[in-house]
């Protein structure tokens, strides 16, 4: 039926040329056209890595290499080259399987993969370290950060300003207290102005960055306690 097709289309292009396009359409799906097989471009195999082994597939990225792996479990190529007693058993296999033994079909098995299922996604067998990767390359950064950081305060960040020192911490809260910064919810408020200390029971954060002998750092005890 098809080769009647083609006859006649031929026929009719001699007469109309404008059916070339849909000509070219009936000869590319027809099914005389062999089915092509992998690979559809032979330019992807590298041999010289590979071998003589099988390429059965697309694989991975496309490229004729075999991995195990979870998220594309059939590589491109089979795992062994096929010999004699391999290509032996692939004849045999085209029969019933019944006719193949336990042994005979794990050789078969184990010639186009390497692993079964289970045994590349145990953890002792297939352990998930790609995360070290990542692990050790924030380490990388962090570590150059931190050098690239101290050469600069050495040779050519400025020193800290007076009011990040001890001293400046402490005028700087007096001038707050004094100036009645904030008196409802702010340093006035946490401050007894009738017996110049702080309130019971308030504790500043700041404490540590005052000096050792600092009035500031004498804290008033809860009524009670």
């Amino acid at each position: 039926m098809t080769n009647l097709l083609r006859l006649s289309l031929h026929k009719s292009l001699l007469w109309n040329p404008r059916l070339v396009k849909w000509n070219n359409m009936v000869l590319r799906f027809s099914h005389d056209e062999p089915t092509p097989s992998y690979p559809r471009n032979p330019g992807w195999i590298n041999r010289h890595a590979i071998g003589n082994r099988e390429v059965v597939g697309h694989g991975r990225n496309g490229i004729a290499a075999y991995g195990d792996n979870v998220l594309c479990p059939f590589p491109a190529i089979r795992y062994k080259v096929f010999d004699s007693d391999l290509l032996l058993l692939r004849e045999k296999e085209k029969g019933h399987w019944n006719a193949l033994s336990k042994e005979e079909k794990k050789m078969l098995y184990r010639a186009s993969f390497r692993q079964t299922f289970a045994e590349f996604t145990r953890h002792g067998a297939y352990p998930d370290t790609e995360y070290l990767g990542g692990v050790g390359l924030s380490m990388v950064v962090i570590a150059v950060s931190l050098f690239y950081y101290a050469f600069l305060k050495a040779f050519f960040l400025p020193p800290l300003p007076t009011t990040m020192t001890p001293e400046g911490w402490e005028n700087t809260v007096t001038k707050m207290i004094q100036l009645q910064w904030n008196p409802i919810t702010g340093m006035a408020s946490k401050w007894d102005y009738e017996n110049d200390r702080w309130r019971p029971g308030f504790k500043p954060w700041f404490l540590d960055y005052l000096p050792k002998n600092s009035p500031l750092r004498e804290l008033t005890p809860e009524e009670g306690s």
